[in-house]
């Protein structure tokens, strides 16, 4: 099972990987919240 830390990962690739508009930069810190910082 893929855990927080993997999605966490993934989101801020895709952050970084493309070119977001507002919504969608809004939509990720929302994701990243919810999965809550990582642990290690």
């Amino acid at each position: 099972m893929l855990d927080a830390v993997y999605w966490r990962r993934r989101v801020l690739a895709v952050k970084c990987g493309f070119v977001l508009t507002e919504q969608q930069g809004k939509q990720l810190e929302r994701i990243l919240q919810r999965l809550g910082q990582p642990t290690t």
